[in-house]
């Protein structure tokens, strides 16, 4: 749809994500026309990594692996900054999970059993050459009955980007 590309071409923000990697975020990707509006906006791209796996969709990977899927699936659609989960679930979490086939994210990166440590750092982009992203590791789940993004916590980080996005996109003008 023209609105769409439009749109696209009008963001201050391009947020993939978070949502079921094959199902529901790489689909969006496919779409003719998608992936050109994406890579020519201005706007930076935003991925939000999912916290846990899915069994019988991302078993088994690693922030870097989404990454990876993200990129071989939609080449032009290449992540500035990436967002994932730095605050470890709990035993009782964890174990509920694994009888259901799913774990935590762990970060990959040479690191596949590791958390991803709070902070910022730059990360290579797998599927790409020389292409890096900014990884920012934040507390962004809410563990009640489920583990999940907080939308409070999440709502904040992704404004805090739109924001300086904003800033950045207003002094190159």
């Amino acid at each position: 749809m023209p609105e769409t590309l439009e749109a696209l071409a009008a963001a201050d923000l391009i947020v993939l994500g978070p949502g079921s990697l094959f199902t529901s975020v790489i689909p969006n990707l496919l779409v003719p026309g998608i992936p050109e509006a994406i890579a020519s906006s201005r706007a930076p791209k935003l991925f939000i990594c999912n916290c846990m796996t899915q069994r019988g969709e991302t078993e088994g990977f690693t922030v870097e692996d989404h990454l990876r899927a993200v990129v071989e699936h939609a080449p032009l659609v290449v992540p500035d900054v990436v967002i994932a989960n730095a605050l470890p679930i709990s035993t009782a979490a964890s174990e509920k999970y694994l009888e259901e086939g799913a774990v935590q994210v762990a970060l990959g990166f040479g690191r596949p059993n590791s958390i991803p440590e709070p902070g910022e750092r730059e990360i290579p982009l797998p599927g790409t050459v020389g292409r890096r992203a900014r990884l920012l590791s934040l507390n962004v789940i809410d563990e009640t009955a489920v583990v999940r993004h907080d939308a409070s916590k999440l709502a904040r980080a992704v404004l805090d980007i739109a924001s300086a996005a904003r800033t950045r996109i207003a002094a190159l003008s």
